[in-house]
This record gives structure tokens, sequence and C-alpha cells, in this order.
């Protein structure tokens, strides 16, 4: 059923990608790591879907700008006209500052489930600024690393598909090291809430 699945896939994503953050967190941090972890995320499906439309919506408003650039490019379009010169360059302006915006919002706020993960109670609305402040000065390194994992994860979608079975957990263990980097001093001790809930050791 159409509606159900779009009610459902938010949740799925966002509840999948907690109990990502939270099985590669644990394995970055050399620490017993369960199946069980896999279903955290839907324990506190709730949260995370928040997160996932919070961020979503910062986002948005980061490419905002670009999007009404556009607009007069794309509204003749919708109503059957032939788009002007000025219409084609707005489009494309409208386009790079929408695809700038939204990649700079996405570097700022890409540690939001990780800092969810280490700390579950933390109130949904205050996650996205600390994931700012841990990016502060960090953002070229995290593009540069997207970009290259981008192009390995190409190769394994080459290779027949099944390379992305290999390519794939390389690229969340690499962003899961480089938040675990990001974080002053060992920060271990803040996976308690996992023993506390799924009781894995």
């Amino acid at each position: 059923i159409p509606f159900v699945s779009i009610i459902l896939s938010p949740v799925v994503q966002a509840a999948m990608t907690l109990s990502s953050a939270m099985f590669f967190l644990r394995l970055v941090r050399r620490r017993p790591a369960s199946i069980g972890l896999l279903w955290f995320g839907f324990k506190h499906w709730w949260t995370a879907v928040k997160l996932l439309m919070y961020q979503g919506l910062l986002v948005l408003l980061w490419a905002l700008p670009g999007l009404v650039i556009a607009v007069p490019g794309i509204w003749p379009v919708y109503w059957g006209y032939n788009v002007s010169e000025m219409g084609v360059v707005a489009i494309v302006v409208g386009s790079v500052v929408a695809g700038w915006g939204a990649t700079y919002a996405g570097l700022r706020y890409s540690q939001t489930f990780y800092i969810l993960a280490d700390n579950p109670d933390m109130p949904v609305g205050k996650i996205p600024g600390e994931s700012v402040k841990l990016m502060q000065g960090h953002k070229c390194r995290l593009f540069w690393m997207w970009f290259l994992m981008g192009l390995i994860n190409l190769g394994g979608a080459l290779v027949l598909v099944v390379g992305l079975l290999w390519t794939i957990p390389l690229s969340v263990m690499s962003t899961t090291t480089f938040y675990a980097d990001l974080l002053p001093g060992d920060k271990t001790s803040s996976l308690f809430a996992l023993d506390e809930y799924l009781k894995v050791e």
C-alpha cells in the first residue's frame, strides 16, 4: 500500500540509521557488538524520526535560497511554455546555490545520529547544534572523505554490485571513525546506555 510505505519509510530509515551508528561505534571502540544492537534504533524510533525530520528541515532551509532563485526558470516549464535564456540561467544558478547549501548543511549536521547514539537522552533540538560544534574546522576533510567513499562505492557497484557488500561497510566504518576522532578524549564510557537498555554484555 503506497500510503503505508510512505509512512513507514522514514521510520525504518531513521531507526536503521540510529542502529547502524550504535553498532559501528561499538566496533570502532573495540567493544562487543551484538546483533541485538540493530534493534536499538527501533526501541527509540520516535526520537530517531524526529531527529531525521529536524535534520531534513535544516538542510532544506539551507537549500531554500537556491530553490527560490530557480523558480522563475522552472515556472514556465511547469505551465508548458518555452524557457528563456534568463530562465535557464536562473535554473543553473539556483541549482548550484541549492546544491551548495544542501551539501554544506549536510556536513554541518552529519554527526547527529552518532551524537544521539552516544547520548540517547539528549533533546532532539540540541543535537544539530552539537554536530555543528564538532564539525567546526573539519567540514572540508569530511567532504573529501565522502567524495572518496562515493568513488569507492561506484567501483563496488560496477563489480556486479557484489563489491558493495564490502565498500558500504567500509564507508560506514570510515565515517564512524571520523566521528570518534572528533571527540576530545576517551568517550567509550558514554555508551553506558547500550548496556543498560540492551544488556549486550
